[in-house]
């Protein structure tokens, strides 16, 4: 994401059904980056502490977070997880990248699929009129119609 917002959450499904090794899938670190600020980034410990389910995953559902597997050893495993984060967003001012390793040491291969949450600062998409009239609007300038609305 490029402009200031929120990372609030994510979800994946990791489908390792046709690839040669499902070795350590779940300890794929998940990391944030921060305004392309090294001191700002930060390292998980891998898709299961992520989810909040340590010592692999092996499915729960949360309302926060959760995960499900499917399947295992040579029949191919099948992960999905999410989680939410009401209670600790990641702010950015610039942008924002979450991404998440294919394995320990991005070692394995396989189908990852998954989407980001977040919320951006809505002023960085208004219109120059409309950044004008909410200006005049907190100030006092103006008084609110229903053009404003």
């Amino acid at each position: 994401a490029h402009g200031a917002g929120h990372f609030v959450g994510c979800g994946f499904l990791m489908d390792m059904r046709d690839s040669p090794t499902d070795r350590a899938a779940g300890e794929a670190d998940e990391m944030f980056f921060v305004d392309d600020d090294p001191r700002l980034t930060m390292y998980g410990t891998g898709l299961e502490d992520y989810v909040n389910d340590a010592w692999g995953v092996r499915g729960y559902t949360g309302s926060l977070s959760g995960s499900s597997v499917q399947g295992e050893g040579a029949e191919g495993t099948r992960m999905a997880g999410y989680r939410l984060h009401v209670s600790d967003p990641v702010p950015f001012t610039r942008t924002g990248r979450f991404t998440v390793e294919h394995g320990t040491g991005n070692n394995c291969s396989g189908l990852y699929k998954s989407v980001a949450y977040w919320y951006m600062d809505p002023s960085l998409t208004r219109t120059r009129t409309e950044e004008w009239r909410w200006q005049d609007l907190r100030s006092g300038k103006r008084k609110m119609n229903q053009d404003d609305e």
